[in-house]
């Protein structure tokens, strides 16, 4: 009944949640440069896919589809902003300190 309600399933629901937190721990950790000039997309994508439990939510844990729906969330929700052409895109931390 959760999918239909929600069209979406508690695990996904969860790892959307992991995944955001994980994306701004790597931003925060990386503050100065996340605030000035961001992090490139490319290695922000890696370092999170580094955070994932494969365990948990498989072998490829996390696909870029994923990692672009959670980067808009996170947009959406004004905690990061996203610049540049798709080649050299950053994503850097907006989020007051």
């Amino acid at each position: 009944m959760d999918v239909i309600s929600t069209g979406m399933t508690a695990l996904k629901r969860e790892k959307v949640e992991v995944l955001k937190g994980s994306i701004v721990k790597i931003l925060k950790d990386n503050d100065e440069t996340a605030r000035k000039t961001g992090l490139k997309y490319i290695m922000l994508f890696e370092e999170t896919k580094k955070t994932i439990d494969t365990s948990t939510y498989g072998q490829d844990a996390l696909t870029e589809a994923e990692f672009n729906k959670v980067l808009k969330i996170l947009e959406n929700e004004e905690l990061i902003g996203i610049f540049g052409s798709k080649k050299t895109q950053v994503v850097k931390l907006q989020e007051p300190r």
